[in-house]
């Protein structure tokens, strides 16, 4: 690790040691009064990206009977692929018949099932990391502030572990 790595290191631990500290200063009423509020914001946002998960997951359940049967007709497809190619003399034009229902097939498909499943994995991407998270910071018993300072802590942790590693 370089020296410039190393400060970067110490920075994320000295902003968790400051924040974790800070906890300890603020009277009991204002961290409670602080923790209220952030626990109704946070369930608010909460609560929409569960509206956005579900009505992904709704999406893709909808979708789910045509990316099966598109991928039945691939398998399909790639089974008489295989079966023209293992035959001796089957004529071009069987082939390319073949060939162009295939390319109709996967370009048709191609597209729903790319388009679902990175809707659905995008929003289960980034919806479940954030959720853990807000979970985290509003049921912290020590409250919000040093909660995101063992953030930073675990945040300095995992450098200094990608630095050592690499």
């Amino acid at each position: 690790m370089g020296p410039e790595q190393w400060l970067l290191v110490l920075k994320w631990q000295v902003i968790a040691a400051v924040l974790m500290g800070i906890e300890y200063f603020i009277p009991v009423k204002l961290r409670r009064r602080v923790n209220k509020f952030v626990k109704r914001y946070f369930q608010v946002v909460q609560y929409r990206v569960d509206e956005d998960v579900a009505d992904s997951t709704t999406k893709f359940r909808r979708e789910l009977p045509r990316l099966i049967v598109f991928a039945i007709l691939l398998v399909v497809v790639c089974g008489l692929w295989l079966v023209v190619k293992m035959i001796a003399g089957v004529s071009c034009v069987l082939a390319i018949a073949l060939l162009v229902f295939a390319v109709i097939f996967i370009i048709s498909g191609m597209g729903l099932v790319f388009g679902r499943v990175f809707d659905l994995s995008k929003v289960l991407g980034l919806a479940a990391p954030f959720r853990v998270l807000t979970i985290f910071l509003v049921s912290s018993h020590r409250g919000l502030i040093a909660a995101f300072g063992f953030i930073c802590l675990l945040v300095s942790f995992c450098l200094q572990w990608s630095y050592i590693v690499a």
